[in-house]
């Protein structure tokens, strides 16, 4: 098996174990409940979010970084952080962007009025409403961002409160960033130099400026490179970070809880996991690479699934045909809480609450299958053995989002054998159907669902890495 050339293979240790942090002192000071709820569904894009707390919150220890709201594609929500007698209140200065997955995160550093704090921080997530739609795909414009798109994500790069659009170009190895002109159309992109073989792409704000940074995984070269946002829609060059072989996860997530995200990253080549601790200024220390009960680790997410405030882990494996849960720990690090069998060879996953009972659930794209997997969480933390649907051949991507806008979650699949794209829309307690297939030129390879245009609904790009364009389609 190759491994990296940046450095040694650590010892596989239990993630509990690896993952472990000096304790801290009793945290006296307790979130109560929030709102929205935590993976609440269709929220409204311009709702103030409120954290209630066991007793009244010190006003000096409150400022605008006590709670940062970040939209997958809204970014950094600027807004007003309020101290309320035993309330923290934020009220975002804008809308949030239609059919937004919402991570808010609440500061260690809120002390109560007696001196107390809260000392791990709390976390939750959410999705903003879309607009209702007929899910009529239009073809109004088709990219060709380089060789051999792959991996794609939109986001507000620029403030301007419209969606651009970043694609990984695996044959290239750079990434192509395109700007919204506001009316949903795109000036010619901007190439930024990457790894080998760059494909999947996440993004967060690494350096705490309110700008979006993107992370790219470099498949052929085992790392991932790291491009910080200016925020005038234009990033730095990339500086590079070793993982393990591979790459195909990242999951930005604050590991060892001091405000700033750190990054895990599976390794599918490899079979394990890379952590990547952030030093404060979105640049990060050597990889520790540990191994994971599974085999080949290639998806992850973050969020918390048991209502205690701190971010745990979900891990698709390819190889073993499963996904794993690991809960967070108070005194840190994370254990396993359970594993469930994904349908077949798990090459994307994706995660949100399919029907609305406040737990997290999974979908898969299952590769040697073709199938999508879902699977439900029967318990805080404890995910059901996948029920799987039939997609087109060899799905390689699946995304979660509301594009016919009735409140609950449809799944869509990318199929590179089949050349399509295939959507089943939710029934709002978890089954899906209403089955639609939209062809691909060649290849399905991965897809968007964002409202590109500013109009309340949720638009796809479908990227074809063998035609090498990306379809801009409208929903109608």
């Amino acid at each position: 098996m190759r491994h990296s050339a940046y450095g040694a293979v650590l010892p596989a240790l239990p993630l509990a174990a690896v993952l472990s942090f000096p304790p801290v002192a009793a945290e006296p000071l307790h979130v109560k409940g929030v709102s929205p709820a935590p993976q609440s569904l269709a929220v409204p894009r311009s709702k103030r979010l409120v954290v209630r707390f066991d007793q009244v919150l010190d006003p000096l220890s409150v400022d605008d970084g006590s709670l940062i709201v970040t939209g997958r594609f809204s970014g950094v929500v600027p807004g007003a952080v309020e101290a309320l007698n035993d309330r923290l209140r934020f009220t975002p200065a804008r809308p949030l962007a239609p059919g937004d997955w919402v991570t808010a995160r609440v500061a260690a550093t809120v002390r109560g009025i007696g001196g107390e704090v809260l000392a791990h921080g709390h976390a939750w997530n959410f999705w903003t409403a879309s607009s209702p739609a007929s899910v009529n795909l239009t073809l109004e414009d088709t990219l060709t961002p380089g060789d051999t798109p792959y991996g794609g994500y939109a986001g507000d790069f620029d403030h301007d409160g419209d969606l651009d659009l970043a694609v990984a170009n695996e044959g290239t190895d750079d990434m192509a960033v395109y700007i919204n002109d506001g009316a949903g159309g795109y000036a010619p992109p901007v190439k930024y130099r990457a790894g080998a073989v760059p494909s999947p792409i996440a993004a967060a704000d690494l350096d705490g400026d309110t700008h979006m940074d993107l992370i790219v995984g470099n498949t052929g070269s085992s790392d991932v490179s790291v491009f910080l946002g200016r925020g005038n829609g234009s990033f730095e060059p990339q500086s590079r970070y070793a993982t393990g072989v591979n790459p195909r996860g990242i999951a930005p997530i604050d590991l060892d809880r001091n405000g700033t995200l750190d990054l895990l990253i599976a390794n599918r080549g490899s079979s394990d996991i890379s952590l990547l601790r952030n030093q404060g200024d979105g640049h990060f220390g050597n990889e520790h690479r540990r191994d994971l009960v599974g085999a080949g680790e290639d998806a992850a997410a973050a969020s918390d699934v048991n209502g205690d405030g701190l971010e745990d882990l979900i891990i698709g494996f390819y190889s073993s045909d499963q996904v794993s849960v690991y809960l967070a720990s108070k005194q840190g690090g994370f254990s396993l809480s359970s594993t469930a069998a994904s349908g077949g060879h798990v090459w994307q996953m994706a995660v949100g609450d399919l029907n609305g009972d406040g737990l997290l659930d999974a979908v898969t794209a299952n590769s040697s299958t073709s199938t999508a997997g879902v699977l439900m969480a029967v318990a805080p933390g404890v995910l059901s053995d996948a029920v799987t649907y039939p997609v087109g051949s060899f799905p390689l991507s699946v995304v979660l989002g509301d594009p016919d806008g009735d409140g609950d979650l449809d799944m869509l699949t990318s199929n590179f054998s089949g050349g399509s794209y295939t959507l089943y829309r939710n029934d709002g307690a978890g089954v899906f159907g209403g089955r639609y297939d939209l062809p691909a030129a060649i290849a399905g390879s991965c897809a968007v669902l964002y409202d590109r245009d500013g109009d309340g609904d949720l638009d796809l790009a479908a990227i074809d890495e063998l035609a090498d364009h990306v379809r801009l389609y409208r929903n109608e």
